[in-house]
């Protein structure tokens, strides 16, 4: 997600979780859950960085 912000998207804020299971991560924007939870362990950095860039695109860009 570092390099995401680096290229310019902006990313208000990250939870992760849960601590009592397998680590992930879900994405949301502007109030919908428009991913499924994603094993950190099992996804690329430049998997993360498409994913952010392509939310960021379907849902903000103007």
């Amino acid at each position: 997600m570092q390099q995401a912000v680096a290229q310019g998207y902006r990313i208000s804020c990250v939870f992760m979780g849960p601590t009592g299971g397998r680590a992930s991560m879900e994405i949301y924007a502007k109030g919908h859950h428009v991913t499924n939870p994603i094993d950190l362990n099992e996804i690329s950095q430049a998997d993360i960085t498409r994913l952010v860039r392509d939310v960021w695109r379907e849902y903000y860009a103007r």
